[in-house]
């Protein structure tokens, strides 16, 4: 009888280190697919911060076309471009006349950390490279994440009368 007692003892214990070994993998997996939803959550709000950035630069009076105060989407003033930015030389990444980083306390909440450059593509007095208007640049020192936005845009020379074929850049730099 006693043995009987030992082996059934034993067996059990078999039966529940088998049991939580089981459990233990089945929690396993249930982390990693948790994981991976907080992952792909982080990745859309990211995502969707840039689009939000994107958003709020082509609808910025600051930049946006207007004739007889109707607004054109997708289109950026020339002159008004000039005026927020200096126009770049070739190679260089910064503009010390630039309105936007320049005043951090009303620009950051809108366009955070991201860096706004727009090119004039077509046609081009600078050919074969497109002339380059630094909007705004406040990058994070250490990232881990960027995510690059371009969006075609037609750039109007009021003085000219004429649209010009474009393309604005949108970097966003996140943790």
């Amino acid at each position: 009888m006693k043995k009987k007692g030992q082996l059934q003892l034993g067996e059990t214990i078999a039966i529940l280190t088998v049991f939580f070994i089981i459990i233990m993998v089945l929690f396993t997996f249930f982390f990693r697919i948790v994981k991976s939803k907080v992952e792909e959550g982080k990745e859309i709000g990211r995502e969707l911060r840039t689009v939000g950035v994107v958003q709020k630069i082509l609808a910025m009076p600051e930049l946006q076309c207007s004739s007889i105060n109707v607004e054109n989407s997708d289109c950026i003033d020339k002159l008004k471009l000039d005026a927020v930015s200096k126009t770049l030389p070739t190679g260089a990444t910064s503009s010390p006349g630039n309105i936007f980083t320049n005043n951090p306390d009303v620009y950051f909440p809108i366009l955070e950390w991201s860096e706004i450059n727009v090119y004039q593509i077509y046609p081009n007095p600078n050919d074969p490279l497109p002339t380059v208007w630094n909007v705004y640049s406040n990058e994070l020192d250490i990232f881990t994440n960027k995510i690059v936005t371009n969006i075609p845009v037609t750039i109007y020379d009021p003085e000219d009368r004429k649209h010009a074929f474009g393309r604005i850049e949108i970097a966003t730099f996140s943790n």
